[in-house]
Order: structure tokens, then sequence, then C-alpha cells
């Protein structure tokens, strides 16, 4: 029965009914749920009861910033150190699986001392290390689980933006930048995740020409460094493909960059100058998929049939794609 009905139905009753009501209710109500709800209050004294309920609940206290600091980086070493999945004296065993309630519990707090702006500054460089780690859980075993993210309910793409949200606070817009896409490209994903996503997130902080402008400059000096990287002779054959797999990321990125800017032509340039593949076909199939998903049909008509006359065969998906834009 709804608030309104009650109020109905108690209208239509004497004083003495109202009593009879009242001590009828009180009799089925248990004891447990009369100490608790605080039911004697009500009728020892009913206007002191609704003065206290509405007098506002004191705001929660929050969270040491400098215990939950040192608490975060000691558990980072002890992650670092594998010992959340070797044997060791440090952590029991059954505490090993309860890494995630941790990071949970850090993460819900690290926002929580958000509220003090002095915070926000160590909150974010907190922020970035638990990230770093997750991304780093998602390639190498230092928690008993092959999906880091989804062991916390949280979505890469989602911390990832929570923790530009509080770095965008705090940091230069040069500085900014050049960390947001060091942290997108840098880092490994998890299963559900890819990098043009990611991308897409460092985008909702950078929509201005001036910072566009800014991350293809940033974005250009990273390429640079990875190709200084790839000249390395004693590089191993992975981390040969992790710099050419870092060179078509950036590369991706900047190709955003213009089509953001308008200009769909540089764009194109840009991927082809910068993007890595020895299948000529490979790097095509690339470019025509995201000026097809971008909706540039023109432009993908073009650069499809500039691959044809360059005696490339793209696949089979690609050319269905081109007759149907063709059909319209």
């Amino acid at each position: 029965m709804k608030i309104a009905d009650i109020k109905n139905y108690l209208s239509n009753y004497s004083e003495n009914e109202l009593k009879s009501i009242v001590l009828e209710l009180y009799k089925a109500i248990p004891k447990k749920t009369k100490e608790s709800k605080k039911i004697d209050s009500i009728i020892e004294d009913l206007s002191t009861y609704i003065d206290t309920k509405k007098i506002k609940k004191r705001p929660q206290e929050l969270p040491d910033i400098e215990c939950l600091s040192d608490e975060i980086e000691k558990f980072v070493n002890l992650v670092n150190m594998h010992y959340y999945v070797a044997p060791n004296r440090l952590i029991h065993e059954k505490e090993k699986s309860k890494w995630r309630f941790r990071v949970k519990r850090f993460y819900k707090e690290l926002i929580l001392c958000s509220q003090d702006i002095k915070n926000i500054e160590i909150l974010s460089n907190l922020l970035e290390k638990l990230y770093n780690l997750l991304c780093y859980a998602c390639e190498y075993i230092v928690f008993r689980t092959e999906d880091p993210f989804g062991a916390i309910n949280i979505k890469q793409t989602d911390f990832f933006d929570k923790l530009l949200y509080f770095k965008y606070q705090v940091e230069k817009k040069e500085i900014f930048i050049k960390n947001a896409i060091s942290l997108m490209y840098k880092n490994y994903l998890d299963r559900n995740t890819l990098y043009t996503e990611l991308m897409h997130v460092i985008f909702n902080y950078i929509k201005t020409t001036d910072l566009l402008e800014m991350a293809l400059e940033e974005n250009n000096k990273l390429i640079q460094l990875e190709i200084n990287n790839s000249l390395d002779k004693t590089n191993n054959y992975k981390s040969t493909y992790r710099v050419v797999e870092n060179i078509n990321n950036l590369t991706k990125f900047g190709f955003l960059c213009y089509i953001r800017l308008s200009e769909v032509d540089e764009a194109v340039n840009y991927f082809y100058k910068n993007y890595r593949y020895d299948d000529k076909e490979v790097k095509w199939y690339m470019l025509l998929t995201m000026l097809y998903k971008l909706g540039y049909n023109e432009t993908y008509i073009r650069e499809y049939e500039r691959a044809v006359n360059s005696k490339i065969k793209p696949r089979e998906s690609l050319q269905k794609i081109y007759k149907l834009i063709k059909q319209k």
C-alpha cells in the first residue's frame, strides 16, 4: 500500500480508532525492528524524532591519502616481485586471490579522496601506478587471472578515462597530452579492449584545434623515438614486433587527429608515410577499413582504386564494400 493510500484510509477513522491501530501495529513489530528503527522514540516524542530525521547525515570521512599511498606502493611492489603467484612467506595462499578486492577498494578510496582538491595530484599518480600494473598483468602472470580488469569489474577504457580525468586537472596541457598518448600505446590491452578505444578516450580531453595540433606534434616525436628503437640491433624478435606495433598504433592516432581536424587527405598521407607492414594489401586493408567506418566513402573509393592501380588485389570484404558504395 502506498503512503497516499494510507493517509486516505486513516482520515476515515476517529481518534480512538487511530489509537487502536497504532497499538495493533506496535504489537506486530518484532522486538529487533523496534530497537533498530527506534520505534519507541516515535511514540515518546514524535517532534524530536522528525527533527532528527531532517538533520543531514554527517559527510563521509575521507581516507587518509598518505596511508593509502603507502598501502598502494607496498602492494605494487609485492605484485612486481610476483608474490601474488609465487610461493613466499609474506602473502598467505588464501590472500593471493583477494588482490582484486584490494584493488577495487584502492580505486574507490582514491576517487573518494578527490573531494579534496589537494589530493588530486597524488591520487592521479597512484591511479596511474595501478593502471600500469593491471595493464602489465594483461600480458604477464602476476595474478592468478588472465583478465585483471574483468576481475575488478572495471572496464579498461573506464579506468583509463578516470585516470585521464584527474591528470587533466593537474598537468600542463603539453605534459598531459604526452602522458596520455604514452599511457595509451605503451601499455598492454585486456581481451575486451582495442587501442582505438583508448584513443577515443583521449579525444574526450583534446577537442580544440590547438590541442589536436599539439597532440600531432607530440605523436610525431614518439614515432621518431620508436623508429630509433627499431634500428637497435640488440632487440629480440618480441621487442622488434612491439616497436612496430607501437609505431602503427601511433600512426592510427595521428590519422585520427587529422580526421578530427577535418584534414582527410593529410590523414591518408600520414597513414601511408608511417604505417608499417610488409604485406601492402594488409596496409591498404587497415586504411580502407578505417575510412569506411568513419563514413568517408568518396575517399574510400579513391584509395581503393589507387590500390588496384598499384597492382594490389584487395580482399573480398573490401571489394564488397567498394561495390556497395558505387551502387549508391
